[in-house]
């Protein structure tokens, strides 16, 4: 019984492995806009026959398993396979990420993008069906649940840094809108330059803290704890510190969250310029409360304060701005005062521990996030030298229905050079936000009534610049090679 027992689930394994591998190649023959979703699919298909090949060993080897006692037998069986769950549950990374699925014209260019900062990494792009953009760092998960020996040369077709970065299905055409992958990106920027350790912890609120302990103190009987059960030991000192304690470790947790995302938030902001913060605020205004906090992110007010301060820092001597606001025109002006003094507005955070976390992310905390990620990112930022001299002639192109792919240095002798994905998306915004009437009526088309079709085609404008842009990058790199 126990050897029929034994190789009817050595059978049954393998067939998972042989399920598995089908799929495998199934995806495997689909096309992706960039290698990241078959280098994804290699480590799979790798991880998957070394379990194949370790059912195989034990089966064709008695010896391993006849002095076995029925536990250790199903022990050893398992040993391995039970990672086939797993890797059947990675495939779900990989849907969404072929090339009808995701705006394929945007993923090779923030792939580099993504490289000039880290250099030894790589990004599976894939569509999902939240209305949400996520990150998620995989190499690190995967170095730990693959950790044995024998699935070590598996790990090693994989970068330093893979990650994960999710858009939502239904956006995939709005380009836009994808500026918030400078967030997710700044994710893996927090992480790889490990800025909690220079950032975290956060200093808590200490009246407000104590305040909260003795509240709830004072909410329980005296020896009674809410839930009725006597005390009669503990005092009221002891049961002061044991709430203080606890509203520590949760604040302690909260903030950490918060650091990272602000972080995150920062980075967006020198990665893509304004560009980040105005697609922040098309997303974020429709999906959350301005003033509303959760346990993983702060207000968006709170982040919306901290990017306005990077996209508008002043010189200490002359009170001038220095930022990218002296390159707006007023209509864009207007629309960023507008949102920042709406965000000024309303009520405090609903829950206690909120209201603590919020009190504790003072100007110098932001100061010093802002100074962490400034220093990480280093000269590689996007600049308003930059802005300033690419947005007029961009933005005319744009506004002619002319994809922006290059700008003319010589026009007498026909020099021209590249744009840049980013270049490229804060010129839409800046048409999106200020100049629509001028670009309809280039379309022969009344903006007012006709704004969806309009806005669609401007991002297929931006979509055809970011994909011609990129077919002349990849030349000039060849031709040099």
């Amino acid at each position: 019984m126990q050897d029929t027992i034994a190789h009817r689930t050595i059978e049954y394994a393998k067939q998972r492995c042989q399920a598995l591998s089908a799929e495998i190649e199934n995806l495997q023959d689909k096309t992706y806009p960039s290698a990241s979703p078959k280098t994804f699919l290699s480590f799979i298909k790798r991880a998957n026959e070394v379990i194949k090949d370790y059912l195989d060993t034990i089966e064709s080897n008695p010896d391993l398993l006849d002095p076995l006692t029925p536990e250790e037998l199903e022990l050893t069986v398992k040993r391995y396979c039970k990672l086939l769950p797993y890797l059947c549950y990675l495939l779900e990374y990989i849907e969404g990420s072929e090339v009808h699925s995701t705006p394929a014209a945007l993923i090779r260019p923030l792939r580099r993008l993504l490289r000039r900062y880290l250099p030894k990494s790589d990004i599976l792009f894939r569509c999902y069906p939240q209305l949400n953009y996520s990150f998620l760092p995989l190499a690190r998960q995967l170095r730990e649940v693959f950790k044995a020996d024998v699935f070590q040369p598996c790990l090693q077709t994989l970068p330093d840094f893979f990650a994960v970065i999710s858009f939502p299905k239904v956006e995939s055409k709005n380009a836009l809108l994808h500026c918030m992958v400078g967030h997710e990106i700044g994710h893996g920027l927090y992480q790889h330059k490990k800025l909690q350790d220079k950032l975290l912890p956060v200093q808590i609120d200490k009246e407000a803290l104590e305040s909260l302990a003795s509240r709830i103190v004072s909410t329980e009987s005296d020896g009674n704890n809410s839930s009725g059960e006597q005390h009669p030991t503990q005092t009221e000192a002891d049961r002061f510190l044991s709430a203080k304690e606890w509203l520590t470790a949760s604040l302690n947790k909260v903030l950490g969250n918060w650091v990272e995302e602000l972080a995150a938030d920062a980075f967006g902001i020198h990665i893509f310029g304004p560009a980040y913060f105005f697609a922040f605020i098309n997303f974020v205004a429709t999906v959350t409360l301005l003033r509303s906090s959760r346990d993983s992110h702060p207000a968006p007010n709170i982040r919306m304060r901290l990017m306005w301060d990077l996209l508008t820092p002043k010189d200490d001597k002359t009170g001038q701005s220095i930022g990218f606001d002296r390159a707006f025109d007023k209509t864009l002006v207007n629309f960023a005062e507008k949102w920042m003094q709406a965000a000024s507005l309303g009520e405090p955070a609903s829950g206690a521990i909120h209201q603590i976390a919020e009190k504790s992310i003072t100007t110098s905390v932001v100061g010093r996030i802002c100074s962490e990620v400034s220093n990480a990112i280093g000269e590689s930022r996007y600049s308003v030298k930059k802005y300033e001299e690419d947005m007029p002639v961009l933005g005319d192109l744009i506004k002619n229905v002319i994809p922006p792919n290059e700008v003319v240095v010589d026009f007498e002798k026909q020099k021209t050079r590249n744009s840049d994905v980013v270049s490229i998306l804060n010129a839409g915004w800046n048409v999106y936000l200020s100049e629509m009437q001028e670009f309809a009526k280039n379309l022969k088309l009344a903006y007012e009534t006709n704004k969806l079709k309009c806005d669609e085609r401007l991002n297929k404008v931006l979509l055809k610049a970011v994909e011609l842009n990129e077919i002349k990058t990849r030349w000039d790199e060849i031709g040099n090679d």
